[in-house]
């Protein structure tokens, strides 16, 4: 497979490969704002304009003045609509589903998405997988509708599959417009010095949606505003995944984080993104997005630490592999004191990298056995509080670790009528008066796999961790490993339903807080590794 090998100002699309720099660094395109008709900002340096094939349009441009892109004419794209049943590793178990659907009233087919690509050392990085596509329909609305037929026994995503490109005219230019450019569809501004920062003003904060606020933020590397589905601008930003792994360390761990844990943390994430190019949906521009509550990038314009500088650069190109293949070395933010089996995590391929655990230095805990599907089993483990690495009581961590004790176990209650209407919202379900929420089935780890939920109107069963912990609280609940109480009044009917919880995140791989404690107990990021990823290798592949 070819690599594609970009200098400073140039970019050029991949054809199934991975992109890199010149140093072969692999490149990402993170994805900072969609849909503006308008973009203004501000270059404190010398810069290139390029075009979607990255010809120079205007050369070492400097200037202090406000820039500005514009949509001057748009066309959105077309769709057409399926229903994603279920993805798998292996295509055969894919066409294995898709059979059962041979007589069915839904055409059927298996697509093929993701990359193989081999790195030094013979590396493999393989995310390759087929998905059972169901349909397809013209419009959103009727593919949710048979989507809910299949509810039952599948997930039921809707997925989107292109049928035309959108088009546009952009305008690029100086507020006092001294200089303009038109072009189709793309244009592309690449910053002359690795230390300067392009401002973008007056982006909508995700994180305070409700208040209609306003940031400007400061992006590094080569910035592209480019016609999306809907015919607006989205921007996107470009630059090796060392840069960006950097970013997510500066806003996630500024405070208290010691080098071993943060290199822990860097090795396992440069992997687990690796493992995800080439999987964005839906014609997206971008190989992953600046999401609110997960990766809160680029909102503020900190220092990065020394110690992060540390962590990304002394470990450069260092991946955590299992069998000579890149790790999808996922983690989870608080486990709750025991890590979930990947099997129970993703059903398309066992990774026996991932395997079940107490989060222990013995991986055991006094009293209990690793079987948490019976219901007082669970009962007993949630209201326990174990002595588990991500239990800080006692452990004096500062900053970083403050939400770490409220998540640890949690509880969050609602009225009847409450959750009547959050149910009503979210599943589009009306249930009528709600009687009662009953797991169907759980995994050892203790999480919910299925439940039910019993109404005067219909009963209606979720499946999958986030359907779960959506549909079932305002905002979401923090993990599926909870037990339900109910309160019932005089007459029978519930009063009050009550969650209790243990852990923040799906639980599997390895515990963020977990490590961290690790780190302060004197363990490196090499045995922090080797406790959370089973029989696996660190190699450097750049």
């Amino acid at each position: 497979m070819k690599n594609i090998v970009l200098d400073n100002n140039s970019i050029k699309p991949s054809k199934g490969g991975i992109l890199m720099n010149k140093e072969g660094m692999p490149i990402v395109r993170v994805g900072i704002i969609d849909n503006e008709n308008v973009v203004d900002f501000k270059v404190d340096c010398k810069f290139l304009i390029l075009d979607k094939n990255d010809n120079v349009i205007m050369d070492s441009v400097e200037s202090r003045l406000k820039w500005r892109v514009k949509v001057e004419k748009d066309e959105k794209a077309k769709f057409k609509y399926g229903i994603l049943l279920n993805e798998f590793k292996k295509k055969e178990e894919a066409e294995k589903l898709a059979e059962r659907f041979d007589k069915s009233e839904f055409d059927v087919k298996v697509n093929k998405s993701g990359i193989r690509y081999k790195f030094k050392y013979d590396v493999i990085m393989d995310n390759t997988r087929y998905g059972v596509i169901a349909g397809y329909w013209d419009d959103e609305k009727e593919a949710r509708k048979c989507a809910g037929l299949l509810r039952d026994d599948y997930d039921g995503i809707i997925i989107k599959e292109k049928l035309s490109e959108p088009r546009g005219e952009l305008e690029i230019f100086d507020l006092e417009y001294d200089n303009s450019v038109e072009k189709e569809n793309l244009i592309r501004v690449a910053l002359q010095s690795k230390l300067r920062k392009m401002t973008i003003f007056n982006v909508k904060d995700s994180k305070n949606l409700l208040y209609n606020k306003k940031i400007d933020r400061k992006l590094k590397g080569k910035v592209e505003f480019t016609i999306n589905n809907e015919g607006k601008i989205s921007v996107v930003n470009i630059l090796s995944i060392d840069e960006y792994l950097k970013e997510i360390l500066k806003d996630e761990f500024i405070y208290d984080a010691s080098l071993e844990f943060l290199k822990a943390y860097t090795i396992a994430a440069r992997g687990n993104y690796l493992c995800q190019l080439g999987l964005q949906t839906e014609g997206n521009y971008y190989d992953f997005y600046s999401e609110p509550n997960y990766e809160n990038l680029f909102y503020a314009d900190k220092k990065t630490t020394d110690l992060i500088e540390r962590a990304v650069n002394e470990t450069k190109g260092y991946v955590i592999t299992y069998k000579n293949n890149i790790c999808r070395s996922v983690y989870t933010p608080i486990c709750g004191g025991c890590i979930k089996n990947w099997k129970d995590f993703c059903e398309s391929g066992e990774k026996g990298f991932l395997p079940a655990f107490f989060d222990t230095k013995s991986k055991k805990v006094e009293g209990f056995s690793l079987n948490f599907s019976d219901e007082k089993r669970i009962g007993k483990w949630i209201k326990a509080k174990p002595n588990v690495y991500c239990n800080l009581k006692g452990e004096g961590f500062g900053r970083s670790l403050s939400f770490a004790e409220k998540h640890f176990r949690w509880k969050i209650s609602y009225s009847r009528r409450e959750l009547e209407e959050i149910i009503k919202e979210k599943s589009g379900e009306d249930v009528g008066t709600l009687y009662d929420i009953i797991p169907l089935v759980r995994e050892a780890s203790g999480r919910i796999k299925e439940v039910e939920i019993l109404g005067s109107k219909k009963n209606i069963v979720l499946r999958n961790n986030k359907n779960i912990i959506n549909i079932l609280s305002d905002n979401e609940l923090y993990s599926t490993c909870f037990i339900v109480n109910t309160e019932v009044g005089d007459d029978g009917i519930p009063i009050e339903f009550t969650f209790y919880g243990a852990g923040y995140g799906d639980g599997v791989g390895m515990c963020l807080v977990g490590a961290m404690v690790m780190a302060g107990k004197k363990h490196d990021y090499k045995s922090i590794i080797k406790h959370y990823y089973n029989n696996v290798s660190i190699k450097k592949i750049y």
